[in-house]
């Protein structure tokens, strides 16, 4: 009977490691594919972060190409402008160099007239734009992403708080305003520690008075029937007190 039970409990023991090893595997199952699905939506956050940079960056060199393609359109523009007008004014000399060659002075008068009005016009039909000053400069294109790189590269996983070293955060909060608020009555116990000792209680309404007063108040007791040979004593003390003040007032009348 003890080795069937024994065997029983070997293989019940058996059954639950067992269990217990395919409960493990089933955990790096588990682990495994929660990783690739982490792993991926990694890859996602940063493959759209990249994205982002890129149509940035493709946004931003747009804007420095179009500037410069417009800054160089213009300045060629100009360009062919001044060197169309040098051209014209090279074959208007080279026309006015053959007219003074003319034999004929009727003709030669004629041209000549001609030709000082074209040169004069010639003078005054090209007049060269001033550029305004760093017409050139693309400093204003100039990044600064230091900030960014920096928050780059703090980037990192959410951080999950323990609920066990929250909770005992909350303890300790929670035991230290409990010691606050028992130490409140131990001040106001003190402050009235301090208070003027002299002065008199509202439970005690016979304190600080006369002899004569305690005297009285002990016949009073004695009057209801409490009659002690320490109360006589008292009363007979009493008595003799007030009969001593009663004659050094006579003796200090004039």
């Amino acid at each position: 009977a003890e080795l069937t039970d024994g065997i029983a409990a070997l293989v019940a023991a058996n059954d639950r490691i067992q269990s217990y090893v395919a409960e493990l595997q089933g955990r790096c199952r588990n682990i495994e594919a929660n990783c690739k699905a982490q792993k991926q939506a990694l890859c996602e956050k940063f493959d759209r972060m990249g994205a982002i940079l890129e149509e940035r960056r493709k946004i931003m060199l747009q804007r420095i190409m179009y500037e410069q393609e417009s800054k160089s359109q213009h300045l060629n523009g100009l360009s062919k402008v001044c060197s169309d007008h040098i051209e014209s004014s090279s074959k208007l000399v080279d026309t006015a160099l053959q007219s003074m060659e003319e034999p004929q002075m009727s003709v030669f008068v004629q041209n000549a007239k001609v030709l000082i009005r074209k040169v004069v016009e010639m003078s005054h039909s090209c007049q060269p734009e001033v550029l305004e000053s760093g017409y050139d400069n693309m400093e204003h294109y100039t990044v600064d992403f230091n900030a960014e790189e920096r928050i780059l590269y703090q980037l990192d996983f959410i951080k999950v708080e323990d609920p066990e070293m929250a909770a005992e955060e909350e303890g300790a909060s929670g035991e230290s305003e409990d010691t606050s608020g028992e130490a409140e009555p131990g001040g106001s116990e003190k402050e009235e520690d301090f208070k003027d000792p002299f002065a008199l209680r509202k439970e005690d309404p016979w304190q600080g008075r006369s002899h004569l007063a305690n005297g009285v108040r002990k016949g009073v007791a004695v009057g209801a029937g409490v009659s002690t040979p320490e109360l006589t004593q008292s009363l007979a003390e009493t008595s003799q007190e007030t009969n001593r003040g009663a004659t050094q007032q006579v003796r200090s009348r004039p």
